[in-house]
Formats: C-alpha cells, sequence, structure tokens
C-alpha cells in the first residue's frame, strides 16, 4: 500500500498526465487516466485518498493506577476489591471498585453478585449529573448509560451494557452499583464477573455515560491478566 501511493506521487510531478488513486469497497484501490490536472490539486487528492484508507485509531480508556486486595469472606459473601486514583474529566480522583459474590439462598435471603464503584471527590467533577443515578426513583433507572468491556488475549472484546444504580455512600463520594441475585440465569453482572474469570482476560475498561450529555463520560481501564485466578476464587469456580 505505500509503495503504491508512493509511485502515484513519483507520477503526478510529470507534466502532461496524472494518476489518481480511488478508494473501492473493501477498501481496494483503483487507478485512472487524468490529464492537466495540476500536481497540487492531484496531490491533495491523494492525501484525502490516503486518510480515507487509513483505520481510525480507537481510543482506549486511561489506565487506573491502584492495588488490589486478596479475596476475602464475611457472612457468605466473598468480595475482591481495587483500590486507586481515576483521571475522569481531567482531574484526578480516588476511586475503589469493589466486586461480590454471595451464592446462598433461602426464604428469606437471596444472595447477590455484582459490583460497586466508588468515586470519591465527586465535587471536582460538577459537570457530572451525578444526583441524576440517585435513589430507588432516580431519573436514569432502566437507561444502560454504564459499558463494561472486557479485552480478552487473541479474541475480539466482550461488551455488557447495564443500568447502574447510585447513592453517596459518604460525603463527596458516590457510589454506583450494577447487582443482580445470583440465582438469576443471565444478568450483566453474572455476565461480567464471568468474563473477568477467564483465562483470556486481559483488562476491564469501563464507561459510564452522563445522562444529559452523551458526550460526556466518565471512563478508565484497570489490567486483569493477573486476577483471573481471584475472579475464578470470586466466583467459586
Amino acid at each position: 500500500m505505500y509503495s503504491g501511493l508512493l509511485a502515484l506521487f513519483r507520477r503526478a510531478k510529470q507534466p502532461d498526465h496524472s494518476l489518481i488513486g480511488y478508494i473501492g469497497p473493501s477498501n481496494s484501490i483503483f487507478l485512472a487516466m487524468h490529464t492537466l490536472i495540476p500536481s497540487s490539486r492531484l496531490t491533495a487528492l491523494l492525501l484525502a485518498a490516503w486518510f480515507a484508507w487509513t483505520p481510525a485509531i480507537a481510543q482506549t480508556p486511561p489506565s487506573v493506577a491502584g492495588v488490589w486486595d486478596s479475596v476475602q469472606t464475611a457472612n457468605g459473601t466473598r468480595t475482591l476489591g481495587f483500590k486507586g486514583s481515576a483521571n475522569l474529566l481531567g482531574k484526578t480522583v480516588p476511586m475503589t471498585l469493589s466486586f461480590f459474590y454471595n451464592a446462598e439462598s433461602g426464604k428469606n435471603m437471596q444472595g447477590a453478585l455484582g459490583f460497586d464503584l466508588e468515586v470519591s471527590d465527586v465535587d471536582k467533577l460538577a459537570a457530572f449529573h451525578f444526583d441524576d443515578f440517585e435513589g430507588p426513583d432516580a431519573l436514569t433507572i432502566g437507561k444502560n448509560l454504564l459499558t463494561a468491556k472486557v479485552l480478552r488475549t487473541g479474541q475480539s472484546p466482550l461488551t455488557f451494557s447495564a443500568s447502574p444504580s447510585g447513592s453517596y455512600a459518604r460525603s463527596n463520594v458516590f457510589m454506583f452499583e450494577v447487582s443482580a441475585v445470583t440465582r438469576q440465569p443471565k444478568s450483566a453482572a453474572k455476565s461480567i464477573l464471568k468474563a473477568l474469570a477467564d483465562d483470556k482476560a486481559e483488562s476491564l475498561s469501563i464507561t459510564i455515560v452522563d445522562p444529559r450529555n452523551a458526550k460526556l463520560t466518565l471512563d478508565f481501564s484497570l489490567p486483569v491478566a493477573d486476577k483471573r485466578s481471584a475472579f475464578k476464587a470470586l466466583m467459586g469456580l
């Protein structure tokens, strides 16, 4: 591809005839002979063809620095936590991500699974409408504004959408939660945990969209390749 474009540029310097490359179906290039086309115009056309052919570079959420806890068990619930700092909306703020799994089931209790995401110093992120996620009557209930993507070695990524609940865990600390009853056969929360326990899981990225401005997002990623066994232990696999 590169050598072909160089050949076209060299040909463009000839005074009588010029070759122009056209982008066709499946990124194939067709050549046509034209006369009396100024080389400057031809150069511009070729540059346009080049940028049209060049694949767009995928944007990857910024990686989070932090530390993982080991799997803990209390009152029948296993937990796995990550604590670090994330760059959200251009501001560095503390955050924690806590995964949980409880398989117990009885007449008066149903175990749950999923994860909590706590974002601290939310006053620094005033542009984001956290309040719209708060409480059982939140404006965002039923809206899939959270996307979790698990990148995998040698395979296409797995992408999951969920409607997170929200609340203020403490002053200036907002918590998003994605959860489901463990016995429920299918849920976004269960699918995300299974994907993280997979032997090919490499990283987890999370994006939360502002309910009033789709271009405003909280997003980050963290490596999980060395935590596959921990996620297996979390789920009792």
